[in-house]
């Protein structure tokens, strides 16, 4: 047995035939049909198709016969390969020298006859063979081998297209993954596709897309609907106005823009589009959309806090500043110059400890060294400092460190309140505390403050020496009751009580009640009720004069009744004064134990307007200066006056050139003194839109004609314009006249998107829009805008 040589070019055949990534796959029925085939022809038991490797022959296809491979030292197909251009046959192996002894023929497949056609792909390599093989010595008609070469031809056609489909599938296994990817993607980046078709007339949304305007997977756009996502006003307007010039002049387009989702949200979106052309014809607009809500709230929140803290800082009443970590002035506000003297630059040439006493500049030197050193956060206490003018100053001081992200202080904030006028007031009014505790202490009678429980909550020492008890803790806290725990002691609480509920004081009553040692003893009582500042009862004043004696000593109180009467008369008008002086500064007490509690400034009441009134005055600038921003930022639409004879001139100006090709005349009718009210930049695009419109569906048999002229009805002036031109079936059409995507002429460079704008315009005025028309006739347009 001779082994087969090997080819000169092996490796590039290899390389050739492992291109086709064709070894081991499973069998296919165009390569069987092709063995069946060529068996067929021939008259031949067995066919293959066999492709050689470096160590064996395998067949893609094997016909009649079971094995999928040889080794190829056995191969007969390893000798075809080696005549690439003609067809190798073996009439009779058993006498053939090279094949006598081959394992091949002298046992299964028993091969006799072969005869294989070399397959030579594109570039000239034999990648294996077609092949027929019976047990018995055969030869082949000139037409069974022509047949077989056509036959190879075949499978390499067979080999190439199933080359092709692989790179095929393997770019859709790519376009595939890389859809897969850009879905992925755009969920985690909340960024969506969508295309609008201008030939087809419909619109495509990715999955993103559609979760971004929150509807149905199902949900069907369309361009209309997708404009109507968008929130009214400049939003709308903006989304229009890029379409309009996308289609008309392909410009692309970028913002961010407010929609409002189906479930009724407003978001933020960032819109990209961009257009393709064919034949200078829009024929594609498509882009992307990205949910930015969160990121936008956030930049808006940022720019707003900002701006807050701007103004808060340099229009606060409070002194604000900020300063070094060596205690350098680096920013003030007025407020803070206000309370200590100094001017900004002044300040700046300064240094905390230039303004701090001597004696309080150790404290501020540790309170520093301990936010440096990260021992504290922050620091509040009453400071003391210098005014430039010398006297001192005592403030609520508030102070927090700015770091860095890597723990480095920036500056400390400090914040100040000047509180020298109530630390003044609060020694007057302990003063004065001490002077009224002495005078009830001395006034010979007993005086007592009850709470809405009837506890006293305030007693004099008369009071005190009264009830026996060695200080005033024996008492406070307890009502009546509690103290004298009888019938009469109930009798006055209930009193207490029907004065908290009616508001009526009881002036003058005659009392009595038991001591704990088991005496008994008659009062002259009021009960006062006590008042806040908002009327609301907040206790009661009682004082009450001892009448015990009189009640036992009759005659000597008949004696002494001018003298009573004329005591309890002073008496009266004694209550009258301690109650209403009482009343004050109670008030005046409720007030300032308010302040403290809510931890304000209680100052005195002069002082707290001011800074109300002031407070108000920086509200009422800062509520301006938002609504100037506002105002710039806005970009909203505002209507003015217009002349509408003029507006209509300037329109015709502006297209003279194709009036003038058209030859359609313009009859202008409008009372040159008419004017209205509307944003001129829609008012010169409707009646652009509607001239040129009767320029475009002109008839051609008559004299065209485009005729404007106007009323007066109510508040509205309505403008008709007026053509001859082809007219339109309203019967069939009225319904979708204005509706996007609707054109009624076959006008090839129409879009259906002019009368839907134009309608958007007007009714964005306030106004609506009619049309008459007929077939062949003409139409005639009636616009209602609101007057000047």
């Amino acid at each position: 047995m001779n082994a087969p040589t090997t080819p000169i070019n092996e490796q590039e055949r290899l390389k050739a035939l492992y291109e086709y990534n064709i070894l081991d796959t499973l069998p296919e029925q165009e390569f069987d049909d092709i063995t069946q085939l060529a068996s067929q022809i021939c008259n031949t038991p067995i066919s293959l198709i066999s492709l050689l490797d470096p160590d064996r022959q395998w067949f893609k296809s094997h016909y009649g016969l079971e094995v999928g491979e040889t080794p190829r030292e056995f191969a007969f197909c390893a000798h075809a390969i080696n005549n690439p251009d003609d067809i190798f046959i073996v009439s009779d192996s058993t006498l053939d020298e090279r094949f006598a002894d081959n394992p091949l023929v002298t046992g299964d497949p028993n091969v006799v006859f072969y005869a294989g056609v070399p397959l030579i792909n594109p570039n000239g390599y034999a990648l294996g063979t077609l092949c027929i093989i019976d047990h018995k010595p055969k030869t082949l008609t000139e037409g069974q081998i022509n047949a077989l070469k056509i036959l190879s031809k075949q499978v390499i056609k067979l080999l190439e297209l199933r080359k092709i489909n692989y790179k095929l599938n393997e770019k859709q296994i790519k376009l595939d993954r890389a859809i897969e990817l850009f879905e992925q993607t755009g969920k985690v980046a909340k960024v969506g596709g969508w295309e609008v078709d201008l030939l087809n007339k419909n619109l495509m949304w990715t999955t993103v897309t559609k979760e971004i305007h929150e509807v149905e997977m199902d949900f069907v756009p369309d361009l209309q609907t997708t404009i109507g996502f968008y929130k009214p006003g400049k939003d709308r307007d903006l989304i229009t106005k890029h379409i309009i010039e996308a289609i008309e002049i392909g410009k692309s387009f970028e913002g961010d823009l407010q929609i409002v989702s189906a479930k009724g949200i407003e978001k933020w979106v960032r819109v990209k589009g961009d257009c393709e052309f064919i034949n200078n014809k829009c024929i594609r607009i498509y882009g992307i959309i990205q949910d930015i809500n969160e990121e936008k709230l956030k930049d808006i929140q940022l720019s707003n806090s900002e701006e807050q803290f701007r103004q808060t800082f340099q229009q606060s009443t409070i002194g604000m500043a900020l300063i070094s970590p060596t205690g350098k002035w680096l920013k003030v506000n007025r407020s803070i110059c206000s309370i200590l003297g100094y001017d900004e630059q002044e300040f700046l040439n300064l240094s905390i400890k230039d303004i701090t006493l001597s004696e309080d500049q150790e404290i501020s030197k540790s309170v520093m060294k301990d936010f440096l050193e990260g021992r504290i956060n922050s620091f509040e206490s009453e400071s003391r400092y210098l005014h430039k003018d010398g006297h001192i100053v005592w403030t609520n001081l508030s102070v927090s460190l700015l770091k860095d992200q890597q723990g480095k202080p920036i500056h400390f904030i400090v914040q100040i309140i000047d509180i020298t006028e109530r630390k003044e007031a609060v020694q007057i009014l302990n003063d004065e505390r001490k002077l009224l505790i002495t005078l009830i202490d001395n006034i010979p009678i007993n005086i007592y403050i009850k709470d809405l429980q009837s506890r006293k909550i305030l007693v004099n020492q008369q009071e005190i020496d009264h009830m026996g008890a060695a200080d005033e803790l024996e008492i406070l806290g307890k009502n009546d009751f509690e103290l004298y725990p009888n019938e009469s002691a109930l009798i006055s609480v209930k009193e207490d009580q029907e004065v908290f509920k009616t508001g009526i004081p009881i002036i003058n009553r005659e009392t009595y009640n038991f001591k704990n040692d088991g005496g008994s003893h008659w009062f002259i009582t009021s009960k006062i009720p006590l008042r806040n500042y908002n009327d609301e009862i907040t206790g009661l004043l009682g004082i009450s004069y001892d009448i015990t004696e009189r009640n036992a000593n009759e005659k000597k109180l008949k004696e002494m009744m001018d003298v009573t009467i004329q005591q309890n008369t002073r008496l009266q008008n004694f209550a009258h004064i301690v109650s209403h002086n009482l009343r004050s500064h109670s008030g005046n007490f409720a007030k300032l134990l308010e302040f403290i509690e809510l931890e304000e400034d209680p100052a005195e009441k002069k002082l707290l307007l001011q800074m109300l009134h002031k407070a108000s005055n920086n509200l009422g600038e800062t509520v301006a200066h938002l609504n100037e921003i506002v105002a710039v930022n806005s970009n909203s639409k505002k209507e003015v006056s217009i002349n509408l004879n003029k507006a209509i001139q300037e329109v015709q100006h502006n297209i003279l050139g194709l009036l003038h090709e058209s030859n359609v005349e313009v009859i202008n009718e409008v009372d040159e003194k008419l004017n209205i009210s509307a944003v001129p930049a829609y008012l010169e695009s409707i009646l652009l839109n509607f001239l040129t419109n009767g320029i475009k569906y002109k008839s051609t048999d008559k004299n065209a004609f485009v005729k404007f002229y106007a009323s007066q009805k109510g508040k509205k002036v309505v403008l008709s314009i007026e053509d001859n031109g082809l007219g339109i079936d309203l019967k069939k059409n009225k319904d979708k006249l204005f509706g996007m995507y609707k054109t009624f002429h076959g006008n090839k460079d129409a879009h259906g998107v002019g009368l839907y704008i134009t309608k958007n315009q007007i009714e964005a005025m306030g106004g609506r829009v009619d049309v008459e028309s007929e077939t062949g006739i003409g139409t005639t347009f009636k616009i209602y805008f609101n007057l000047n």
